[in-house]
C-alpha cells in the first residue's frame, strides 16, 4: 500500500466502502467493572492491504457503531481515544456479515 493518499486510493476506498450488502458492527467501551460505553472515532480497514474503507463515530450512549454496505471480506477495526486517557485499540480478523 502506498505511503501517501492519492486520488486513486480515495476512489478505491469509496468504491469498496459502498460495494456490497455486508455489514461490520461492534461496540466501543472502556474497560472496568462494568465496561462503560464510550464515543470514539472508529475506522474500518481492509485486512489484506490496510486500505481505509470507512470511518464513523460510535454512539455516546451505547458505544455502538455500524459500517453498512461494505464488500464481503475480512477487515480490521481501529478506535482511538480522542481524550488522550487511553491508547488506541485494534480488532483484527473481523468478517463482514450479510446485511439483514
Amino acid at each position: 500500500m502506498p505511503a501517501v493518499t492519492t486520488p486513486d486510493n480515495i476512489a478505491q476506498a469509496y468504491l469498496i466502502g459502498r460495494a456490497g450488502r455486508h455489514r461490520v458492527a461492534g461496540t466501543t467501551r472502556n474497560t472496568g467493572t462494568p465496561p462503560t460505553p464510550v464515543r470514539r472515532r472508529v475506522r474500518l480497514h481492509r485486512q489484506s492491504d490496510g486500505l481505509l474503507v470507512k470511518e464513523t463515530w460510535s454512539a455516546a450512549a451505547t458505544g455502538e457503531y455500524v459500517f453498512d454496505f461494505v464488500a464481503a471480506g475480512t477487515y480490521y477495526v481501529t478506535a482511538f481515544d480522542h481524550t488522550g486517557l487511553y491508547g488506541g485499540v485494534i480488532e483484527t480478523d473481523v468478517v463482514a456479515e450479510p446485511m439483514p
